[in-house]
């Protein structure tokens, strides 16, 4: 199976390193989720919050710039499509 460029949507699971001002690195995997469904400690992000909206329509291997807290960028990894049930 061919690996594409798949966009960040809503139901996909995403894999990013956090990059802080002092350039130490956090991974993160989650899925972006409806608001009703988020519990990040589930790994389920809210496809409203901010940093599911820096992310949306981005593809693995870009880094973006995102500042919140001691935070400077986001790397994205990896982007998958999670099958949706009923």
């Amino acid at each position: 199976m061919e690996a594409e460029n798949i966009s960040i949507t809503r139901g996909s699971k995403v894999s990013i390193e956090l990059v802080d001002q002092s350039g130490g690195l956090e991974q993160m995997e989650f899925t972006l989720v409806e608001s009703k469904q988020a519990d990040l400690k589930s790994g389920l992000l809210d496809e409203n919050a901010p940093l599911a909206r820096a992310l949306m329509s981005r593809q693995a291997g870009e880094t973006i710039p995102y500042e919140a807290g001691d935070l400077k960028e986001v790397r994205i990894l990896s982007v998958r499509r999670v099958e949706a049930g009923g």
